[in-house]
């Protein structure tokens, strides 16, 4: 029987080289008009606000290529190299090399292109492409990593709705709101808004049960983590069905991959996509890479148990403590992610309105 992770690791990270390229696709088509120099806000004013405020420190603070050049062709050039390592990520050549340069690269770029790119699917990115970058046919620790990596996404994302005292959540309303005011409705959105009430108040209990409750079976034994997997890919399709929340909710299904294992991943994929798809790197044994993926997995281990106690009693750690969760979020190492906390239940829409004699406006519909 075959209980690794080869084949697994392997169609983790040729589905990774997809999210990545999609990525720096988009960030190529409007870096420019985001960060250039003509740019709605260009990298270099906030290079120069940097290097006023913080000196030296200014380059841990801002961890970005753009230092070194921050002109318009350097932009496009770092979207563009970020898409052939995309590639390169794809096809498993040169993986270690291209999952290097294209975090550096990302990372580079999410700090050019703040705010655009503040997102959580920009940090679940960065954070997952990190952990990718110490992946080997052999990493049970990586593999670990990244199922604590899921759980946290997930159960982050439940407590956060829990500790914001939220009346929606804890009355199990927001579904009655949420299709109608999310940020990126989808036409689909429009008929679920319409089901009945107690369905809508279901899924909201269904909602809280899955990432709540099912994060904590992602540690159990074999066939409880094939149910969690499940539940969690399940309820990530529902919400690409209903929203539109960028790449995600993709990014937390290819993650549910280290849930299964490759018999498991056998049985569902043809012969020829096995052999095609399969790890082909030297299985090597390095005790100096052991223990510095010890040290990581400690530290990564840490510090997120560290920010699930801030999110859930919304305390801050300050001090030598504070500062170094504070690099871990600078560099994406390990992020806070909180899917909906509060839910709204208006939906403000902008209205543009023209005149001909500057005393009578008629809105454009």
């Amino acid at each position: 029987m075959d209980n690794g992770y080869r084949l697994v690791s392997a169609v983790f990270l040729r589905l990774l080289g997809v999210i990545y390229l999609i990525a720096f696709t988009s960030i190529a088509l409007q870096v420019e008009a985001l960060a250039g120099s003509q740019g709605i806000l260009p990298i270099s004013e906030r290079l120069l606000e940097f290097t006023s405020n913080y000196g030296y420190d200014r380059y841990f603070r801002l961890p970005t290529l753009f230092w070194l050049n921050a002109s318009d062709a350097a932009l496009n050039g770092a979207a563009i190299a970020g898409c052939i390592a995309a590639i390169f990520i794809m096809l498993q050549r040169f993986s270690r090399a291209a999952l290097v340069v294209a975090y550096i690269l990302y990372l580079s770029l999410f700090y050019a292109c703040y705010p655009f790119l503040n997102f959580q699917w920009d940090a679940l990115l960065l954070e997952t492409g990190f952990l990718a970058i110490f992946l080997t046919p052999r990493s049970r620790v990586v593999i670990l990593l990244f199922r604590w990596l899921l759980f946290r996404l997930r159960f982050m994302s439940g407590i956060s709705k829990l500790s914001s005292g939220d009346p929606q959540w804890a009355n199990l309303t927001a579904l009655d709101t949420y299709f109608e005011v999310q940020p990126l409705p989808n036409p689909v959105a429009w008929y679920v808004h319409q089901l009945p009430d107690w369905l809508l108040r279901a899924g909201t209990a269904g909602t809280l049960f899955v990432e709540l409750i099912v994060p904590f079976m992602m540690f159990l034994p074999r066939r409880w983590r094939f149910v969690a997997a499940w539940l969690t890919i399940l309820w990530q399709v529902l919400i690409i069905i209903t929203s539109n929340h960028n790449w995600i909710n993709f990014l937390t299904i290819i993650l549910c991959l280290f849930l299964f294992d490759d018999r498991a991943l056998r049985r569902i994929l043809p012969q020829w996509m096995q052999q095609r798809l399969d790890w082909q790197a030297p299985v090597t044994d390095n005790p100096v890479k052991r223990i510095a993926t010890g040290v990581l997995a400690g530290l990564i281990f840490s510090v997120g148990s560290l920010k699930l106690y801030e999110l859930a009693t919304n305390e801050t750690f300050d001090g030598r403590l504070g500062t170094m969760m504070r690099y871990t979020t600078v560099y994406s190492i390990v992020q806070k992610y909180h899917v909906v906390p509060t839910m709204t239940t208006r939906r403000i829409e902008l209205e543009v309105l023209g005149s001909l004699d500057g005393v009578e406006w008629k809105p454009y519909r």
